[in-house]
């Protein structure tokens, strides 16, 4: 799969306007982790690793660029992301930078949340300055990974919205979804069930530019997937990922499993429009002046090259994207909303370049 540009389009597509809601408890024999996925990207995917070389199966849910949004491992272990508001991170700036994804890395290698605490607290956690991560286990314990704090679970549940909890005191978090979640899963006790995280899932769903595009509700004592599009919490799609490993590696379209919905449909034509742009006709020529690399403030490094007539864009020797000319300076990615924008410094060399996603954009200083 390509994971080309993927730490920066993580951090990068860290709107605001996003507002994913995620949740986990114990009761009854039962451990249960939810989550609602919002973004603006209709193309949806799910995909299953299988076992290999001392790491876990695992199955994630994500969109067609298939960086992990969230997903869970064969012994339970369950993950999902949440863009925030950008907070430095200082106190791990000493620590090693570890080239990758981090949260693929715990998935694919740990099986308990004290194995997730002590697999982050050895890197350096500056790419999550504009995220956080949640992971719940099989026994029911839970922690929010954050720039430069670390939450662990307290009590019978643990919530997690688009903020920083270790910066907010208790009492006065102003998330609404993360107060009605929070009332939902009181009011509970120890009546935890999948109809119960269904509809708190239901209940917490966004509308809008960005929508609930997918929900889960995992089973981690099973390893049992609930799945559901689209913020119609009327038909799910079970995935028992034992089973679904024995198939192979595989990935399908996440719309495929459900029966077609009007408003489902709606939103993807209009998201289809958005990012259909003309190609610029420019002289190749110019992209010499363009290949390089370049270095980013997350540590990341991206390396635009040419090949023949066409530019392309590399993160971490991943895999290649073309980039396509909007104007001589200006390229896009077809696949997603992100803009490439070269500049020139007072000797009229390129040395630098902006990446912008949304409303959200990262520059980048060439490096020899």
């Amino acid at each position: 799969m390509r994971t080309a540009i993927l730490v920066v389009l993580l951090l990068l597509a860290c709107d605001r306007a996003q507002c994913c809601t995620a949740f986990c408890a114990a009761g009854r024999g039962l451990v249960l982790a939810g989550n609602n996925e919002d973004f603006s990207n209709p193309s949806t995917k799910i995909w299953f690793v299988p076992a290999e070389q001392g790491k876990y199966g695992r199955v994630y849910v994500g969109f067609d660029n298939f960086f992990p949004q969230g997903g869970m491992n064969e012994k339970g272990l369950f993950f999902d992301g949440f863009a925030t508001e950008r907070v430095a991170a200082t106190g791990s700036v000493g620590k090693e930078v570890y080239r990758g994804n981090l949260a693929d890395r715990a998935i694919a290698e740990c099986s308990t949340i004290d194995q997730v605490v002590a697999l982050f607290e050895k890197y350096n956690r500056t790419f999550l300055e504009r995220a956080v991560l949640f992971f719940a286990d099989a026994t029911g314990d839970s922690v929010i990974i954050e720039p430069d704090a670390i939450v662990r679970k307290q009590g019978r549940y643990q919530i997690q919205t688009n903020f920083h909890q270790s910066r907010v005191k208790a009492g006065e978090v102003s998330c609404e979804r993360f107060k009605l979640a929070g009332s939902m899963l009181k009011d509970a006790g120890e009546n935890i069930s999948v109809e119960l995280f269904r509809r708190i899932l239901a209940a917490t769903h966004a509308e809008g530019e960005n929508s609930t595009l997918y929900s889960n509700v995992y089973d981690l004592k099973r390893r049992v997937m609930y799945l559901y599009h689209f913020h119609n919490f009327e038909n799910v799609v079970t995935i028992d990922l034992a089973a679904e490993l024995k198939k192979g590696k595989r990935s399908l379209d996440l719309p495929s499993l459900f029966p077609r919905t009007f408003a489902a449909e709606t939103f993807a034509r209009r998201w289809q429009r958005q990012r259909e742009r003309l190609v610029a006709k420019v002289d190749p020529r110019l992209y010499d002046a363009y290949a390089g690399r370049y270095e980013l403030p997350i540590g990341a490094t991206l390396a635009i090259s040419r090949e023949r007539d066409r530019l392309f864009v590399d993160a971490t020797g991943h895999g290649k994207m073309e980039l396509f000319a909007e104007s001589e300076t200006k390229f896009f990615l077809q696949s997603m909303n992100v803009q490439v924008t070269f500049f020139r410094g007072a000797g009229g060399r390129v040395d630098r370049l902006s990446v912008r996603q949304d409303h959200q954009e990262m520059p980048a200083r060439r490096v020899e």
